[in-house]
């Protein structure tokens, strides 16, 4: 038989840590799901510049507007990165927080002036949105469903089993209809309300027998 660490190197592939080095450093094993979430929506968010027009300006001797709004970019997305972390972190240490309060607040700024998913810095959107209620849904959404797949919060994640939104995309979308859900939204890039969004996954929780992300697990291997 081969010698080898399987695990380890599942682990690897889908966030770049291992399961120990991210049983020793939460903090780091936090930033990997973040960023590992990141990867999942951002080929959906509608930059000025797109990575294959970023390429050829750099081809064309336009090399300077390329980094600079690359860097832009990632200033962008260290800075959201910054911001789930310390709101999740802050879900996991305190014990009195509403998720469904905690989680409109991250995603709309409402009742939290110094979250800013909702800022749109100038030049970097095609759209006047910056990122959608649909992107940043699944950001977030996403960030937490990575932290129940590594394990390692179970206990602090544990009393908000029933209330973790499930991450809304095309799939999901499809899977729900067919049990019933009469919430109609857009493609999940595209959902601008989160009054509806909001509504999809209240509507979720009352139909599905299991708390509704495990339901969304479930329903991602079927």
């Amino acid at each position: 038989m081969f010698d080898r660490n399987s695990e380890d190197f599942l682990w690897y592939v889908n966030f770049g840590i291992t399961k120990a080095q991210a049983s020793a450093d939460k903090n780091a094993a936090l930033e990997k799901c973040i960023n590992k979430a990141y990867e999942d929506s951002c080929r959906h968010i509608d930059y000025l510049h797109s990575v294959s027009e970023l390429d050829a300006m750099k081809k064309n001797s336009d090399c300077d507007t390329a980094e600079k709004f690359e860097n832009y970019k990632t200033n962008f997305k260290t800075k959201c990165i910054s911001i789930i972390k310390n709101c999740i972190q802050e879900l996991l240490s305190n014990d009195n927080i509403d998720y469904d309060k905690w989680h409109r607040s991250l995603c709309t700024g409402e009742d939290a002036p110094d979250l800013r998913l909702n800022d749109i810095p100038p030049g970097l959107f095609k759209n006047d949105v910056g990122l959608t209620i649909g992107q940043r849904q699944k950001w977030v959404n996403m960030s937490v469903k990575n932290m129940l797949v590594m394990g390692i919060w179970d206990n602090e994640l544990l009393r908000y089993k029933d209330k973790i939104h499930v991450p809304i995309d095309d799939r999901i979308q499809a899977q729900a209809k067919s049990i019933g859900i009469k919430t109609a939204l857009p493609a999940w890039n595209n959902i601008k309300n989160y009054k509806d969004y909001f509504q999809f996954q209240t509507e979720l929780r009352e139909i599905v027998k299991t708390p509704p992300i495990i339901w969304e697990w479930d329903e991602w291997i079927k």
